[in-house]
């Protein structure tokens, strides 16, 4: 009898040790499915570097720790699949802690970031560029079947920011494409991501189209 409460005393124990210590228990999983992940990654994405890069998203992001565990490693794993890491530092790619009110519980979830954009583009063949438009540079653009844009910025004072823009350049030789955001058109898509600043957010866009 006092064997069977010792060792329930013993689990309860470390139970209590798991809640307080979630992350270090989460790490615990993620080192775990590291030979996964390598499986999962392209040849061209080394697996140590992938998995420091998890760690470090777990340190940077506390409130994963309150995440389930099958959603973290979901969201890792399909970051690996894509070969991008999972970090604020390069922005390739996020986990992003969310309520479930369904669930009752937090789960992550995998948001691709703008760099992982550009880099899964450029895999393609596809390079991006992004630029700003100030009030003093000379520019015009137009929409349609003849889509062109044009822009001469100055070498004086630049003055406020008008518009953002990026151009996508294709290696098979067709016509580059071009997005063009004003100010005001970027702040009303601003509140759909806290993690870009408005090139970032009008290369998503137009990579997205």
């Amino acid at each position: 009898m006092a064997g069977t409460i010792q060792k329930a005393a013993t689990r309860a124990a470390e139970q209590t040790r798991q809640n307080r210590e979630g992350t270090r228990t989460l790490r615990d999983s993620v080192k775990a499915a590291e030979p996964q992940f390598a499986l999962a990654l392209p040849k061209h994405v080394d697996s140590g570097r992938f998995l420091r890069a998890a760690l470090t998203a777990l340190n940077t992001v506390p409130k994963l720790a309150e995440c389930t565990e099958q959603s973290v490693l979901a969201g890792l794993m399909q970051a690996a699949q894509l070969g991008l890491e999972v970090a604020d530092v390069r922005g390739q790619a996020y986990l992003i802690p969310r309520w479930d009110s369904k669930a009752g519980q937090n789960k992550a979830s995998f948001q691709l970031g703008y760099r992982g954009m550009i880099d899964l583009a450029a895999r393609a063949g596809i390079t991006v560029d992004c630029d700003v438009i100030y009030e003093h540079d000379t520019y015009d653009y137009q929409r349609g079947t003849d889509a062109r844009l044009y822009h001469k910025p100055t070498l004086g004072e630049p003055g406020e920011a008008v518009a953002y823009y990026a151009v996508a350049h294709f290696a098979d030789g067709r016509k580059p494409a071009f997005l063009l955001m004003s100010v005001a058109q970027v702040r009303s898509e601003e509140h759909t991501s806290e993690l870009q600043s408005p090139c970032n957010l009008v290369c998503r866009l137009l990579l997205e189209k």
